[in-house]
Order: structure tokens, then sequence, then C-alpha cells
């Protein structure tokens, strides 16, 4: 009887101790996604409500989420409820047919695509097919007890098309791929003969279009191959949607030296090699869990040969194309083999397959059903076509061979993790969905939370740099934060999930126990085009709750509800996160009397929501103060106490769960609780305040410097002072000025002489205001609107906006901002001098725009960066009759987008004035003229062309631009 233990010794590894600091590279995703505007597009909060009152009267005490831009549901959940019918089908059928239909589902669009049982829920999936043609990423899902009651269903629902023609041929859609690829070497390109609808988001809900599928094969000189698949529209040619199928490891997102306690910086051990293939020569036999191959069908003395391939792994050499293996002569029973690692083997081919392997069987303990991966995958080891770095490419896991700056990543165990963790995603998702997992940043996230599954460790990769140890990424720092740190390139992106699920195991106190809800969370299928990473993270955070569920109920929480909700809520992902919040801006006031401050909040239902609060501060300085709001009729109401004259305040507005912990900031995406330079600016007014020096930039700039000051070293975008120009490629220039929304104002890259905005580039620009006598001034105060933008482009947010002070006689610079934070609006910023200079009789303001040359950045940091300024002014202590003559009364403005009427209502207008509509190349649409008294106006856009419009309200009292949506 043989008795062969095969165990696996790799070299030892080197403890470093390294400086702090930070490491960072972004590479170029090729990934295109028209979604990627839809975050910022405006919420049809009017369709979203109308949805959720239909609702309720189908699936009483139930919860709904809505599509924010046509009022579809995505997701309505709550107690079981019986459903008549005897399968799955039946049951489905008769919710479609008796509840749903009203909410815009048509039974003869949906087609089965699969149903499967889990353990702890049973799911049945339909994705919808109009005319032949399939709807891209359309989806309704039925989730039941093990009983057969309902207990959830989600739907993303496009609509249907229009009477549509194609107009672009396959070959057309394939000449169009291949020329909007630069720097690929094209081996193939495949174009399907059936085309599909595809959705393209826009401001009132989705328009089909006909849409090609293609898939290009190829590959970059030095890096990893790609594979690009995804849709070129029918009518114009446009690529819609692109994403690279190769997921490759991208080490450098960010590198941060500590010293380091685990993973490759312990001793290498001696570890069973388990099922793996060992050979008489006539019979393969494999060994055990404990790498014990016991077999009576030897007889000893027998030559064994052992390759480096097995159950579930086989690893080819890439210099020879082979597989390692090695043969010995065993004499007596209970010999231990240690696998040798000199040629054709190495420790970084055994690594590998030992890696491979763990992997695959630690998944099949959360899935044992699940067989999909029950073959051996190709190991690919020392590849020499590109350096620092590992992908998967839907067949095959691929390790680059070591060089002069990185190890090679199959020594690294949860590297290897991470790519088999893309094959799990792929192939499960294909087994359960239509498809495969479409959202690249989850891929990378879900493949980052099996490593950390594995090894209870919150940092992936230890040790892949030559000389300096580093890691790949980390999840018990600063966390990543939606929508704060939300970025296209899917690595970075995806540490917004993956930070959820490593600080719920923390909150728990027990990976397992994380790794058991991530695992029965997969079932669920979460997923979704990129650029609705929001919308995903929100459905897995109650896929969690779900999972986490004992008795089918939401409404009494779950075992873990408070731990999972503050895991999610640390990384900005929140139960009620699609609220939408209604203010108008409070601007200057008069001292001495309080002021009131009211919001309106559009939301899923609200069943989480537990209060919300005014917070404010004074002066730019010193802690805030909250207040909780009242509810009042149609929203919520708060008093912030009278101020003396001078006084600037700030103010934003936090929701709370029952648990207490913030469900949203507002302004979105401000947070004081976090570093200023992640967050962007709070509400702000003065209060008893004056102008006394402005300049809204309509007639002139004198004194300005607008770009080419000392030090600007930009080559192109730079400030100039004329008409903003919009790009028809980005949306992150202005489409108007702020002070009549059909003026001036300072712009960098637009204006006189422009046909279209132009980005700054290679450098810094800044804008340099004269230098202000504020001599006689008690109280002094800039106020100015501004405009900011780096999120778009191939480098995202990797530009701060600057904007300084200081004092003309001497002074240095003094900074107000600096946040890497965009704010593509008109924003109004508000601050007192002295709190940044002190005893100044001369100040200047700078504004800075930058896209600096990052040469370790793709494309060295080059990005789309956009600045602007309007409506500067100098403030200061004013008599209250003067007060009141630069307090404005605020517009309320709606429905927003209008379809065949637009209603704006001015509370308390006492003064002469104009209502303007102007398109977004200037021409006025409409006029109206504002009489005293008169509160109601309406403008007819029934006959108005559909699109983005700017709307001028101008009194004695108050100058305001809005962009406003017209949609039939």
């Amino acid at each position: 009887m043989l008795q062969l233990k095969l165990i696996t010794g790799t070299a030892l590894a080197l403890m470093l101790t390294l400086p702090l600091g930070t490491w960072a590279k972004e590479k170029k995703t090729y990934t295109i996604s028209v979604f990627s505007k839809y975050q910022s597009l405006p919420a049809n909060t009017e369709a979203g409500e109308k949805t959720r009152n239909l609702l309720k009267t189908y699936f009483p005490g139930w919860m709904a989420t809505t599509d924010k831009l046509n009022g579809t549901f995505t997701n309505v959940y709550g107690r079981p409820l019986a459903i008549d019918g005897n399968t799955l089908q039946e049951k489905a059928t008769s919710i479609i047919n008796r509840k749903l239909e009203g909410a815009g589902v048509k039974q003869s669009d949906w087609q089965l695509a699969n149903e499967y049982a889990a353990p702890n829920a049973d799911y049945i999936n339909y994705h919808q097919i109009v005319n032949g043609h399939p709807v891209v990423f359309s989806a309704l899902k039925f989730r039941f007890s093990k009983t057969g009651a309902l207990t959830r269903i989600q739907m993303k629902n496009y609509g249907t098309p229009k009477n549509i023609l194609l107009s672009i041929t396959t070959e057309d859609a394939k000449n169009n791929v291949i020329k909007d690829i630069e720097g690929i070497t094209v081996s193939s390109a495949i174009v399907d003969a059936e085309w599909a609808w595809f959705p393209i988001p826009q401001a009132d809900g989705y328009t089909l279009h006909p849409a090609w599928h293609f898939k290009i094969k190829g590959n970059i000189k030095g890096s990893v191959p790609l594979i690009l698949t995804g849709y070129v529209d029918g009518l114009t040619g446009e690529v819609l949607y692109r994403m690279n199928e190769v997921k490759e490891t991208d080490f450098d997102v960010t590198i941060k030296g500590m010293v380091y306690k685990n993973g490759t910086n312990n001793p290498a051990t001696l570890e069973a090699l388990t099922d793996l293939d060992v050979t008489d020569g006539l019979t393969t036999l494999n060994t055990n869990s404990t790498g014990v191959l016991n077999t009576p069908l030897w007889i000893l003395p027998v030559t064994a040969g052992v390759r480096l391939s097995g159950k579930w792994a086989i690893v080819v050499d890439n210099a020879t194309g082979l597989t390692p293996e090695f043969s010995d002569t065993v004499l007596l029973p209970g010999t231990t083999y240690t696998y040798p690692t000199a040629a054709p083997a190495s420790d970084r081919h055994v690594n590998a397959y030992y890696h491979v392997n763990r992997v695959h069987n630690f998944m099949k303990g959360y899935f044992p059903s699940f067989t999909d991966l029950d073959y051996p995958m190709p190991t690919n080891v020392d590849l020499t076509s590109g350096t620092c770095n590992a992908y998967y490419d839907g067949v095959s896991v691929n390790f680059f061979a070591a060089d002069a700056q990185c190890t090679s990543f199959a020594e690294i165990g949860d590297i290897v993790y991470h790519e088999y963790g893309h094959a799990i995603n792929d192939h499960f998702y294909s087994t359960h969905t239509v498809g495969s997992m479409m959202n690249d940043a989850l891929n990378e996230a879900y493949a980052d939370v099996w490593g950390m599954s594995i090894t209870h460790d919150a940092v992936l990769g230890y040790n892949p740099f030559v000389g300096f140890g580093g890691f790949i990424r980390r999840y018990d720092m600063t966390p990543q934060v939606y929508p704060l740190d939300m970025v296209p390139e899917p690595h970075a992106a995806g540490q917004i999930i993956a930070g959820c699920w490593w600080d719920l195991g923390v909150n728990i106190g027990s990976v397992p126990t994380m790794t058991q809800l991530f695992t029965d969370v997969y079932y669920d299928v979460p997923d979704g085009p990129n650029g609705t990473e929001g919308v995903v993270y929100q459905e897995i955070l109650i896929d969690a709750l779900m999972a986490d569920d004992n008795d089918a109920n939401l409404s009494n929480g779950t075992p873990h509800y408070s731990q999972i909700v503050a895991a999610f809520a640390r990384h900005g992902i929140y139960l009620e996160g699609d609220a939408t919040l209604f203010h108008n801006e409070i601007i200057n006031r008069t001292p001495g009397v309080t002021i009131p401050v009211y919001v309106s909040l559009s939301m899923t239902g609200g069943a989480y929501l537990h209060d919300l609060s005014l917070n404010y501060r004074t002066n730019s300085t010193g802690t805030w103060t909250s207040l909780i709001m009242a509810p009042i009729t149609g929203g919520y109401s708060a008093a912030i106490p009278s101020q003396p004259q001078g006084t600037t305040v700030e103010y934003y507005f936090t929701m709370h769960d029952s648990l207490g912990i913030a469900n949203g900031y507002f302004p979105l995406t401000c947070n004081p609780n976090i570093p200023a330079e992640q967050t962007t600016i709070p509400y702000q007014f003065g209060v008893g305040v004056v102008r006394k020096i402005s300049n809204d930039f309509e007639s002139n700039t004198t004194g300005w410097g607008i770009g080419g000051n000392p030090g600007d070293d930009a080559t192109s975008g730079l400030w100039q002072w004329g008409f903003p120009v919009s790009n028809i490629f980005f949306t992150a220039f202005p489409i108007s000025d702020h002070t009549t929304g059909a003026g001036k104002c300072l712009v960098s890259g637009t204006g006189a002489g422009s046909s279209w905005g132009t980005p700054v580039a290679g450098g810094a620009t800044t804008a340099l205001s004269p230098s202000f006598d504020i001599s006689s001034f008690t109280s002094p105060v800039v106020e100015y609107y501004r405009w900011y933008s780096n999120e778009q482009g191939n480098n995202f947010k990797n530009d701060p906006w600057i904007v300084q002070i200081r004092n003309t006689a001497g002074g240095t610079w003094q900074t107000v901002e600096r946040t890497y934070q965009p704010d593509v609006q008109w924003r109004h910023r508000i601050f007192p001098v002295n709190a940044f200079v002190t005893g100044a009789s001369h100040i200047q303001v700078r504004f800075v725009a930058s896209d600096s040359i990052l040469s370790n950045w793709d494309d060295n940091g080059q990005s789309t960066t956009v600045g602007g300024v309007d409506d500067f002014y100098i403030m200061d202590k004013g008599d209250n009759t003067s007060v009141t003559n630069v307090e404005l009364i605020k517009a309320n403005v709606h429905p927003n987008p209008a379809n065949d009427r637009l209603d704006i209502v001015l509370e308390g207008n006492d003064n002469k004035g104009y209502i303007e509509l102007y398109d977004l190349s200037g021409k006025e649409i409409y006029n109206l003229s504002i009489e005293p008294g008169k509160s109601n106006f309406s403008i007819n856009t029934g006959t108005i062309t559909p699109g983005v419009y700017s709307l001028v309200i101008q009194t004695g009292k108050m100058i305001e631009c809005k962009k406003v949506v017209i949609a039939h």
C-alpha cells in the first residue's frame, strides 16, 4: 500500500520597515458608459412618489425604492406574502398580472431567465424581450421564502422603445469600435448578428436605441491582454458602453508604508498540496485534503510521477508551455515528499498551485452545490508580456514574472485569491442570471473580499515591490466613501463596497460570519451597469439585511442589523440613500432676527428615517451646533438663532436612522466630519452685511489678472473672461454664467473666441483679483459663486480647487478652499476675511484651477479640469435698512423636469422684474413680466423643444438662475 504525503516549502520572505508615505498611479481602463452621467441627472421625484403610492395598495406595509430617472420601482420588500400558485413560475405570473401590471410590467415583455434554490430562499428571474430583441441590463427578480411566500421583487425596467429603425450596419459598428481604440493591437473584432435594445439615461427616463454588441480581443505592449465588450448605438454609431473582461490585480491604486507582520512577511511553512495528480504511468490518482495519497492499487517500490496539476488547478510555465513535473521512487509507506522548487518548477509555480486549490476549496465550503468551477483552472506563471500584475481573462488566471520592480504575484496568496475571485463572480453570475457580473467596481470589490475572507486580514497583497515591500490595497484605514470617492476606475470605486464588507466583519467581530452573509448575498445577484454603483451598493445593503434576517420580517430588525447598517454607513451607503433634499438656499439676512430654515425630502418611504438635523456654525470657526428639524406640512423646519451684524453662517443637513447613524448629508458630498480636501462646501450666508465692492463680470474685469500670472504653467485651458461655452464631449463646463444665465463670468478654458470648452492642461492657471482697500471696513466679508469639475477625462479627482487670500502688504497666501471634490454647479461661497488674515488694510484673492503633470499617473495625470467664478463681492456691516436691500427672495420652481407647464412661486414679492428662459446657445425662448404683489407665475412649456434651459428671475431684490429640464 502506498502512502505518500505531499507538502511544499517556499522561500523566506523579508520583513521590511517602510517609511510612511503614499504612492499612487491611475491606469487607463478603456471603460465607457453612458451611465457615467447617471448620478448628475435630476431625480424624477414625482414619478417615484406615484409609483410608491401605487405599490402601497398592492403591498401594504412593504418598503419600495424607485429608479431616479423614470420612477419605476427597483426594489419592493417586506413581510412574507402568500401568493397563489404551485410553482415559482405560477406565483411570479400571478404577481405580474395581479400586482405589477399597473406599475409598468407587461407579462408578454418578460421572458424566463432562470430559477434556482439557495440555502435560505428560492429565486426566479426574468429579462425583458421587446419585439424579439433583448433589453440590455433589464431584470425582474422574485425572491421567495423556503415556504413559498414572496419576500422581495427587484426590477430594472427601462420602458419600451419607440418605432426606431437601424441606420448603422454591423460593419459600420465594427469600424467605429476599432477606430475608437488607441494603442491596442487588435487580434479579432466580432459584432453579434442580432442587435439589442440599449437604455440611454436622460433627464426624464431612458430612451431605448437599437445597439450592436461587440467583442474585441487584443493587447497593449508590456501590459495584460484585453477583451473589450460593449455596445455601439445602431442609430449614431457611438460607443455607448465598453468594459474590459480581463480583470487585473492593478497593484498601483494606493500604497502606504508601514511594518507588516502577516502574509509574505512571515516565514514560509510546509503545507499540504491537495487534490494533486500523482501517476504510476498507468493510473492517475489524487491526494486528499491533507495531501495524502493512500491507495492499495500500487505496490512498493513504485516510481511516482507528480505534476503541478490536479482537480482544481493546472499550472503552466510560460517559458516552456509545460506543466512542471517530477518523478521519484517511493520505497517505504509513510514517505513525506517535499515538492522540489528547482527547474522546471519554482516556488512561484508551487505557490500558485497551492493557493488556487485553497481558494477553490474555501469557496466550495460556502457554495457546495455550485459546480461550474469544479475543473482544473489553467494557472499560467512567469508571463513576460508585462510586469507587476496578474489577471483573469475568462478562462485562466495569469501571473507575470518578477522583475527589478516587483516580485511575482504568483507568490502572494491573496492576489491569487483575488484573481480566482473574478472567476467565481464570472461563473456564479452566469449560472444564476443572464450573463456574467457586469459592474466592474463590484467585480473588483468582491474579488478582494474573497481574499480577505481567507486571510482574515484587511491588507491585500503584502510585499509586492522589490526593495521596499509595500502592499496593494488595505481596508483598515480611512474609509472610501460614496459618492466622495466614487471614480470610474473600478479598483478604486470597488474599495467602497469591499470596505463595507470588511467593516461588517469588524463590527460583528467575526470574519467567517461576514463571509457567510457575503456569500448568501451572491444568490441575489446584485448588479448594474458601470456608473450606477450607488444604486447597486444600496441594493447590496438590503441584500445583506435579508440574508441576516431570521424570521422573514425586516421590520423588527435582524440579528446583526446595527452592525450591518453601521458598516455600510461608514462608506456612505444608506437605507435611505436615494433621498433627495429640496432647499432654497438662504442668502444674506437681517441681524437680530431668528432665521427660519425650511426643507422638503423625497425618499423611498422614510421607514428608516429617525430625524433630519440642521447643523450650523458661525464665522468659519468653532464647533457645529445641531438642531433637530420639526416635521411640518410638506417638509421640515428649524430656526437658527438671531445673529449679530457681520456674522457669516455655514449650515448643512444630516439624516439619521433609528440607531443615530448618519444616513445622508446635504449638500451632497458635504460632510465636515471628514477632511476638507475630500468634501465640498456647506450652504452659507451673511448677516447684516452690505456689498461695498462688487464685480459681476458683465462689463469689465478692471484690475483682475486672468491667466498668465506669475507661477502659472498651464499650457491650455487658461482663465478667461467671457461667455461660458459648453463642450459637446463633457458636462464639466458651465452652460451659463451665474448672474443672468446669459452673461459673462470668469471661466477656465472657455470664453470669447472659443468654439467649445477647453479644459485646463499641463499645469496651473490662476485668476488674480486686484488689491482691494478694506482699511475702512470693520467686518470685511468676501462672497463669490464658484464652479469646479475635475471628475471627467482619463484621471479623476487628482487636482484640487484652490482659493487663497493674502494681506497685500507682504502677507503670505492663506488657503480658504482646497478640495478635490467637484461641485458641477454654481455654488455660493462666503467667508470672513479675519478668519484667514487679520489687521489687513488691503487684500487680494486668487482662484487656482490646475491639471498638474503627475509622471507616475497614466497620461501624466491629465484630466478634465474646469473652474468658474462669478459675482464677486466684498461686504461689510451695514444698517438694517441697507441690509434688507440685499436680502434675496428665493424662487420655488417646479416641476423640474417640466412637461406642459413650469410654475414659479415668489413668496413675498413686492418688486417689478422679469422671468426669462434661455436655451443653451443663449437665445431667449420665453419672457414674462413680474409685477409687485404677484407671487405665482407660469410658463407654457408644452410647445417648447425638450432639452436643458436656463431660467433667469430678476427683481429689485434678487437675481437667480436655475437650470431646468423640459421633457415631453
